[in-house]
């Protein structure tokens, strides 16, 4: 439980981050939504999956022992 913490760290920083540059550029009173949730989860999942990728294609061997 405490390995995700990290994560929900950066998603909040990163919703924070997004829903201030969406009050800027779109001139909405609330920028928080639906589209901010999204983009920050696009971006934690595309890490973790690179991440991934990483550690499998530089060995692919001690990969497959670790799961």
């Amino acid at each position: 439980l405490l390995a995700g913490m990290r994560w929900v760290g950066r998603g909040g920083v990163g919703l924070l981050v997004l829903v201030a540059g969406r009050r800027g550029v779109f001139l909405v009173p609330d920028g928080s939504g639906l589209l901010a949730a999204i983009i920050v989860l696009a971006i934690i999942v595309s890490v973790i999956v690179i991440g991934s990728l990483r550690i499998a294609h530089t060995n692919p061997v001690e990969s497959l022992k670790n799961e």
